[in-house]
């Protein structure tokens, strides 16, 4: 049996989810600005290469998912307070780049394998010891299933880490960005 992936096809996609990214794109695009009026359904079948049924559909994700807003009798906006979500939309674009996600991940790799070996290299023992409570409190991390503070004891792992490894005299510890 072979393992579910990200980037694997799991069954066809339906019309009316194809419907909804296109409108996504459409929407993130500009060409369907905030709190402009959805063109007549006649146009959208064919822009969008549905049928009236499955359109309908996608405006009703769409309006569940705050995208739109639909006054009855008097036709469908797109919603002036609508905030583009930052991760969701971009899972769509994993399956059809699986080999660009793949180049990142190694080039991520070699990049750190590369920064760890500088760092011990370079490190004084006070950073070593830093990097090891790091990993420590990273472990705690996982250990309790705590995703925001896993995020966060990585992000100071890795600051560490390429504090640790540039040359002695480029020295300067970068600024972490403030938690949300």
């Amino acid at each position: 049996m072979q393992p579910i992936s990200l980037f694997a096809a799991g069954k066809p996609a339906r019309v009316a989810d194809v419907a909804v990214e296109r409108l996504l794109e459409l929407v993130h695009g500009g060409s369907l600005a905030l709190g402009s009026r959805l063109p007549p359904e006649r146009e959208l079948v064919g822009l969008l290469g549905c049928s009236r049924m499955s359109l309908r559909e996608a405006i009703r994700i769409l309006e569940t998912m705050g995208v739109l807003r639909i006054v009855p009798g008097k036709g469908t906006w797109v919603r002036e307070d609508y905030i583009q979500p930052t991760l969701g939309y971009g899972l769509s674009w994993l399956p059809g780049h699986r080999d660009d996600v793949m180049l990142l991940f190694e080039l991520k790799e070699t990049l750190e394998n590369k920064a760890a070996g500088l760092a011990a290299e370079r490190a004084s023992a006070e950073q070593i010891l830093e990097l090891a409570g790091l990993v420590e409190r990273l472990a705690g991390a996982v250990a309790a299933d705590d995703l925001d503070a896993m995020v966060e004891a990585d992000g100071a792992f890795h600051a560490c880490l390429l504090y640790t490894s540039p040359r002695p005299r480029d020295r300067t510890r970068p600024r972490m960005p403030a938690s949300a």
